[in-house]
């Protein structure tokens, strides 16, 4: 009798060690296994949105545009953070916030953001509310980041 509580005791740990193992990762994660991980139905959707970012900021005129309208608002330290903000969390939403991150920095390295006579300070400022807006954007709507997606 009392062996055979033993062996249950023994047999109920075995399983309780292995669905902790089933729970936690093991580490380190090889790049082969992280490959297999990856959600590979999604890949067309992120590639198409990286293509239609590149393809808005370079045909359309809009990141230069968008670089134009930064310089315009850099004059008031509150406005300009809030527009940086505000343009990072919109762009975000629309199409998720990586390719927004890139369309975004081609507003800021655009001849007319690059270029402009502003303060370091006032170029710095919008640059660093559109990086929050871009990680904020993210609690928003389930586009906002790839991981609602």
């Amino acid at each position: 009798n009392g062996h055979h509580q033993k062996q249950q005791q023994k047999q109920q740990q075995a399983e309780q060690q292995k669905e902790e193992e089933e729970q936690q990762p093991q580490l380190p994660i090889t790049v082969c296994a992280g490959i297999r991980k990856v959600p590979w139905k999604l890949a067309p959707f992120l590639i198409g949105m990286f293509i239609m970012v590149e393809a808005l900021s370079r045909a359309t005129g809009l990141a230069e545009g968008l670089g134009r309208f930064f310089v315009g608002v850099s004059h008031n330290g509150f406005v300009s953070t809030a527009c940086g903000l505000v343009a990072a969390v919109v762009t975000s939403n629309v199409v998720n916030n990586q390719p927004a991150s890139i369309f975004l920095t081609n507003a800021f390295v655009s001849e007319a953001f690059s270029q402009a006579d502003l303060p370091q300070s006032e170029g710095l400022r919008i640059i660093f509310a559109a990086i929050a807006g871009t990680n904020l954007a993210a609690n928003f709507t389930l586009i906002g980041a790839l991981a609602g997606v």
